[in-house]
Parts: structure tokens; C-alpha cells; sequence
């Protein structure tokens, strides 16, 4: 590719005018730095058609999943302009996923419905999470959702439905992805599976962001996290102090969703 570019960029054959390259932060990964593609094709466009032409990039550093860090080119741009607002969640699942991140409110458009608040799941052990997506789907298909995503915080080979999915999908309808590759889309309703104390350590934070971000309307969240390990998360993560008589309740309200068993 960089080759490629290269030569189209010595004999002014590069097609395009205008440039746009979404989830930029991707482009920290280790061997897209290297090749210097970003600042080759930036490179192309205003030196050949600097007139005419324009080259933007948007990224998300809260979406920084795919690499270690945020592009050389991005990180040392002369011009950067902060979008803030939300415009995809409403305001009750924005706040449930900038919760573990931040303690700042979200930034929201103006006329943002408050919508159904998140609902935290907690569940005994792994069949009764499947359970429990069963139905949350029923659920949902009664209340004539039909948009419906289920995502796993960790892998297809290590979630609890690994072995019931077929080909990214669940019950032959339902789809299934990691957050990871989700990232980018969203769906009217989330069913995040596999969330667990070290869903909350270190850069996970980060995969549970994206995650929940997904949902725009309905976001359920289910765990098989017992006493213990909510509290671990509550004092570690929310930084709770003293005793907590309900770490599962609690939990719930530190994220700002409704807890059910």
C-alpha cells in the first residue's frame, strides 16, 4: 500500500481530491505507523491539489482499542477541534458508559431524550446468563425491537456463548461480535455479555466504552459478578470507601443502571 501510494503520489495519478479517514486512533497499531500512511496520503493531497482539496480524520481516543497508542501524525497535528457532543446515545446510556472513565457528565445534543436507564443484569452462573438473553430477547422483540446486537467484552473463542453461536449469530437470528469489532457501529439495542471485574482494570475500561456506547436506545448489561467482586470493582474503580452493605446495588448505581437478578 505504501508503495502504491508512493508512486501515485511521484506521477500525480492518486484519483481522489478529498480525503476522509474515520477511527483514526486505529492507526496507532505498531506496522500502519510505520508505513506512514496518514502522512502519506496527507502528503498527496495538499502538495498535488492544494487548492481544491481537503483531508480530515476523526477519531475517538476513548475508542483506543486497536493499538497501544494515538498516531504520530494525529497526536503532532497543527489544527485539532474537539467535538464533544454525544449524538448517538441517549442520555441514561451515555452516562452508563463514561461512568467507569470519568465522573464529567456527558456532553449531549440539544433535545437528547433521557430514555430507559441500563439495566444490570446479575446472574448465578453461565446458563443463567444465557437465560437471561433469551429473555431480554423475547423482550425486546415484544416491544417490536428489531435491532439488536449482542456483544462480548472479551473474545468469540472465550465468551460464555462460544459454544452456542454460529457463524457471528445467536439462535440462527440474533447477531453476535466482540466490542473490539463492532467498533464504529451501533445498534438500537445492546445485550452486553461477559462483563466482569476485570472489565473495569486497566485499558478493558476502555472495550466496556465502546461497548455500551454501541446502544442507542436499550442497553442491558449482565454479569456474574457475586458480592465480592463487586465490591473489589466499587473500591478499586469507583473508589469506595467503608463498608458497602449492597456491592451489587451499588454497583448498579455507580454506573448508573437498574440492578436485577
Amino acid at each position: 500500500m505504501q508503495s502504491k501510494l508512493e508512486d501515485m503520489y511521484v506521477f500525480g495519478t492518486f484519483p481522489y481530491e478529498h480525503i476522509v479517514i474515520d477511527e483514526g486512533q486505529d492507526f496507532g497499531i505498531e506496522d500502519v505507523e510505520e508505513a506512514n500512511i496518514i502522512e502519506t496520503l496527507k502528503s498527496i493531497i495538499i502538495d498535488t491539489k492544494p487548492d481544491t482539496s481537503s483531508f480530515y480524520i476523526f477519531y475517538d481516543k476513548l475508542q483506543q482499542v486497536q493499538s497501544a497508542k494515538i498516531p504520530k501524525y494525529i497526536a503532532e497535528s497543527d489544527c485539532k477541534l474537539t467535538l464533544y457532543r454525544n449524538c448517538r446515545n441517549t442520555e441514561n446510556i451515555a452516562t452508563t458508559s463514561l461512568a467507569p472513565i470519568t465522573e464529567r457528565s456527558p456532553k449531549l445534543i440539544d433535545g437528547c431524550v433521557k430514555g430507559a436507564p441500563a439495566k444490570l443484569h446479575f446472574c448465578v452462573d453461565n446458563a443463567a446468563v444465557q437465560d437471561k438473553i433469551d429473555l431480554l430477547l423475547e423482550s425486546l422483540k415484544g416491544q417490536g425491537v428489531k435491532d439488536i446486537v449482542i456483544l462480548t467484552c472479551k473474545t468469540e473463542a472465550t465468551s460464555v456463548l462460544s459454544g452456542v453461536v454460529v457463524n457471528g449469530v445467536y439462535r440462527s437470528k440474533y447477531r453476535f461480535s466482540t466490542c473490539r469489532k463492532f467498533k464504529g457501529l451501533e445498534a438500537d439495542a445492546v445485550i452486553l455479555v461477559d462483563v466482569d471485574a476485570d472489565t473495569f482494570t486497566g485499558n478493558n475500561i476502555l472495550i466496556y466504552y465502546v461497548g455500551t456506547s454501541r446502544a442507542r436506545l436499550w442497553l442491558d448489561i449482565i454479569t456474574t459478578m457475586d458480592n465480592e467482586a463487586c465490591t473489589n470493582v466499587l473500591q478499586d474503580v469507583f473508589e469506595r470507601k467503608g463498608h458497602i452493605r449492597n456491592p451489587q446495588r451499588d454497583l448498579a448505581a455507580a454506573i448508573n443502571a437498574v440492578p436485577t437478578k
